[in-house]
């Protein structure tokens, strides 16, 4: 929820100056599924601000598992940074 998002196929995304690389584009392929992957990182404006609420909804929920409350603790701290660029 805080990091970056896979997609399957081909990145449709440009680069702001032709031939440029496209900052934080990574690309997969798994050979045996002739399939192709790509992550970008998360962007502020990709319902960040849903995604804290949704990661509040879970840290209230897992009040009894201190595994859960770090990982949610750690994935809020990393989206409240990508919210406030």
């Amino acid at each position: 929820m805080a990091g970056d998002q896979y997609q399957i196929g081909q990145p449709s995304v440009e680069a702001p100056d032709a031939g440029a690389p496209v900052p934080g584009l990574k690309t997969f392929y798994v050979d045996t599924l002739n399939q192709n992957f790509y992550s970008l990182p998360l962007a502020p404006g990709d319902h960040a601000r849903e995604r804290l609420g949704l990661i509040d909804q879970l840290l209230e929920a897992t009040a009894d598992n201190p595994a859960a409350q770090a990982a949610l603790q750690s994935a809020r701290a990393n989206l409240a940074q990508i919210v406030a660029n």
